[in-house]
């Protein structure tokens, strides 16, 4: 995808984080022939009136092989983008046959958004393009039946 205002590209791995308002103009599209496909999440800003920006910044597979890899946060931690909300948004490329935990905090209420792939989530079943609300739990119990990718929404 090509983001209009900029002609910046898109590519698979990127993350783009916009604080829109005031002034601000954004279009996409798909510049090639290939099918596109990206996740689009719009979380509601903590404080209002902020000046508009944007950010990209490239997640390798490697740095979410079959584990959590913090891709954007409220303080910007671990090289993550920074959003002015209290949640953290995990990435995840899971392998067959393999599994991870995911503690939960009390008090969090977490989303897991499947991408691509099959897996389950304590017990349930989950495929690409599935989201799960999830709460009252302790952690996440997570088994990939395919290679996928997941991400997680740990809120406050």
């Amino acid at each position: 995808n090509t983001h209009d205002s900029n002609k910046t590209v898109i590519r698979t791995g990127d993350v783009q984080c916009i604080n829109s308002g005031a002034g601000f103009s954004h279009s996409e599209y798909n510049p090639t022939d290939k099918p596109a496909h990206r996740l689009q999440v719009w979380i509601v800003p903590r404080k209002s009136r902020l000046k508009p920006s944007s950010a990209i910044k490239h997640f390798s597979p490697n740095a979410k092989h079959n584990q959590f890899c913090l891709i954007a946060s409220e303080d910007g931690r671990d090289g993550s983008l920074l959003i002015n909300q209290s949640v953290d948004v995990y990435s995840n490329i899971l392998d067959a046959d393999d599994n991870i935990s995911y503690p939960i905090e009390t008090d969090h209420f977490i989303w897991i958004q499947i991408i691509r792939g099959d897996i389950k989530v304590n017990g349930h079943l989950l495929s690409q393009g599935d989201g799960a609300e999830v709460f009252d739990e302790q952690e996440l119990l997570i088994e990939g039946l395919t290679q996928s990718e997941f991400i997680i929404f740990d809120m406050q």
